[in-house]
């Protein structure tokens, strides 16, 4: 081989490796953009976790809230059918009858307040469960791309590793050669 076409190969070399050089400088842009993706990802998904517990401890304080009107309207209930059962000999009066019944008509007018509020709650833990649902799978999205983007970067390294490597050992093997050249053709003036 001359040492023309040694220099031509080794500027060709040196070259790719340049090329080679420059990719990992991008991917690790697109390392750190990925980073943020992910970190913006965790920060949602922290977020959304967070809204969940608070409307899952709001339905329950709604369910207790309904519980609770559901017993002071049956202790109503059965304080009215105590005063019946011992009126129930006396004559009872129309007004005293009426006012019962608008007591109880106003519990359980409460009660289903109540219970709509309930379903409201119900409904708002299920957007919350659902939105939690989905920035979960966001997150895992993003960070599996941000995993295999690693592993390139990684796999990137060590096949650039690789290659300085082979290069350093041909520009080792090149520079043995060209040393020998000379003796050798000193050796072949001499026998000549």
């Amino acid at each position: 081989m001359t040492p023309s076409r040694r220099c031509r190969k080794r500027s060709v070399r040196d070259e790719r490796l340049s090329i080679r050089l420059k990719i990992p400088a991008r991917v690790n842009l697109l390392l750190i953009v990925h980073q943020r993706r992910v970190d913006r990802a965790q920060a949602v998904l922290r977020h959304c976790n967070e809204q969940l517990q608070r409307t899952e401890s709001e339905r329950a304080d709604q369910y207790g809230r309904l519980r609770d009107t559901q017993a002071q309207r049956q202790r109503e209930l059965n304080r009215q059918g105590e005063v019946i059962g011992r009126r129930s000999r006396q004559a009872l009066s129309a007004a005293d009858l009426v006012a019962a019944r608008n007591r109880l008509d106003w519990w359980s007018a409460r009660v289903e307040e109540q219970k709509q509020k309930l379903a409201a709650a119900d409904a708002t833990l299920l957007q919350s469960e659902s939105d939690a649902a989905q920035a979960r799978l966001r997150y895992q999205a993003v960070e599996a791309r941000q995993r295999g983007l690693v592993r390139l970067v990684d796999e990137r390294g060590r096949a650039l590793a690789r290659d300085r490597a082979r290069i350093e050992d041909s520009n080792a093997d090149d520079q043995r050669t060209a040393a020998t050249i000379p003796a050798a053709c000193r050796v072949t003036a001499k026998l000549g």
